[in-house]
């Protein structure tokens, strides 16, 4: 323990493998250079098999960069991260963070049924309990629960994923069935009404602005774009015309 107080960091060999045990001993030494060498290279070193691990040690070592970084990544591949056993091993404290995200690329019941997932595993880890109920399910969520946007959902999602169970009450299903209806009752929800946004991506056929021409003639445009997970249109932007002139567009989605 004394002689590791005397070691220089640039001669310490670190991996993402031994990057987290090692921040932690530089915290407790008072090794600010070399916790901060660690917290780089992790922070480079996320990816899908180790973000939940990562964001779990960034919690503990109370390391805000790597949290967020971890966040902002889980956000944009949520999908694929909430299939892994890593996902499953999470702590209480880093499912919290996840389900504080408000940007997130998966649906809401997607949240819920991995979020269902996690407290099977868990009972199943720490309880060897093979089945559970659906009581033991809400218990193990406990708190975390209320950080599912249920109101959210798609209303025949919630009535197949959410309504045919016990996870949640009698009462809480019939206050969000009215907010289905009614939209109205906010305050007696218990749950969060606002979407998740998901992070927008621009399509720009812009290359060269003209001053000095104007077409007059009726010309179709088509932009033709392919992606590599579901998404949603959300908007379609139009320059003015030359001077601000205004024109007619019509738009049609082909495909």
């Amino acid at each position: 323990m004394i002689f590791f107080r005397y070691v220089y960091y640039d001669n310490v060999e670190i991996s993402p493998e031994t990057a987290p045990s090692l921040m932690y001993a530089a915290k407790k030494y008072l090794l600010p250079k070399l916790s901060k060498a660690c917290g780089v290279l992790l922070q480079t070193s996320v990816k899908i098999e180790n973000v939940c691990y990562l964001l779990d040690q960034s919690i503990l070592l109370s390391e805000e960069n790597l949290r967020d970084d971890c966040l902002t990544f889980i956000s944009s591949n949520s999908s694929e991260i909430f299939k892994t056993e890593e996902f499953l091993d999470s702590s209480r404290q880093a499912l919290g963070a996840i389900l504080k995200i408000e940007g997130m690329m998966s649906k809401e019941s997607v949240v819920y049924q991995s979020s269902e997932n996690w407290a099977k595993h868990q009972l199943h880890v720490h309880k060897s309990i093979e089945n559970p109920s659906d009581e033991e399910i809400r218990e193990t969520l406990g708190s975390l629960l209320y950080d599912i946007r249920f109101p959210t959902m798609d209303p025949e999602e919630f009535a197949d994923l959410v309504g045919k169970k016990g996870v949640l009450t009698d009462k809480e299903k019939s206050s969000i069935y009215l907010y289905f209806i009614k939209k109205e009752n906010i305050e007696n929800l218990g749950f969060n009404v606002n979407k998740r946004f998901r992070e927008e991506r621009f399509v720009d056929r812009t290359i060269t602005l003209l001053t000095d021409q104007w077409h007059t003639a009726p010309i179709t445009e088509a932009v033709d774009f392919t992606t590599n997970r579901e998404v949603m249109l959300s908007g379609l932007g139009l320059f003015t015309g030359f001077n601000g002139v205004a024109y007619d567009v019509d738009i049609e989605i082909l495909e």
